[in-house]
């Protein structure tokens, strides 16, 4: 498991001054895996909800809540004083075919007062900046996640007795949590 407590930390400071922040990076990078930290730290004492940008291909809000209504969510939590929804992989946001339940659910959770993160490939933050920005009246604050440094790799490699290739382009991609995990996985 690769330490993102610092990063972590950082995110719960900004998040209780403000309302919308995106965790971005490189595929693999490990934005799921601080939501995962996030939602550890804080479920117990926090109502905390992790939706895929996916769920939101509906032609209607309601339809994501399983039998009670978009307003039934919503009322259940007009008296905590700290909510959070994480919305993962918000890049898809980008090709929702109907994106009216979608503006419907942030809209709502804006003016109600949510704290919402958003996890996004980078090369996706501009357009995703231009939908909050025109939609919602809101600039995110952003958070980013990078490959392990070189020296980082090579700790992780010492630490945990494996060996790294030799290969400069290999070695560059076992940079990446995820590659490394899955070299790690036929070491």
């Amino acid at each position: 498991e690769i330490n993102r407590n610092n990063l972590l930390q950082d995110i719960k400071e900004v998040i209780e001054k403000e309302q919308v922040l995106i965790v971005a990076g490189e595929g693999g990078v490990g934005k799921t895996a601080v939501i995962k930290k996030l939602y550890e730290n804080m479920s117990l004492n926090t109502p905390f909800y992790i939706f895929k940008s996916s769920e939101f291909e509906i032609t209607n809000i309601n339809n994501l809540f399983d039998g009670y209504s978009f307003i039934d969510f919503v009322n259940i939590h007009q008296k905590d004083e700290k909510k959070l929804v994480v919305i993962d992989s918000a890049e898809k946001i980008l090709d929702l075919e109907r994106t009216d339940a979608f503006n419907e659910f942030i809209s709502t959770l804006i003016k109600n007062r949510w704290k919402i993160i958003f996890t996004a490939r980078s090369n996706y933050l501009t357009d995703l900046d231009m939908q909050f920005i025109d939609h919602y009246k809101v600039k995110p604050i952003k958070f980013f996640i990078e490959a392990l440094p070189m020296e980082e790799l090579t700790d992780y490699a010492l630490k945990y007795q494996f060996d790294l290739p030799t290969d400069n382009k290999l070695l560059d991609l076992l940079k990446n949590p995820f590659y490394l995990s899955e070299y790690l996985r036929f070491y």
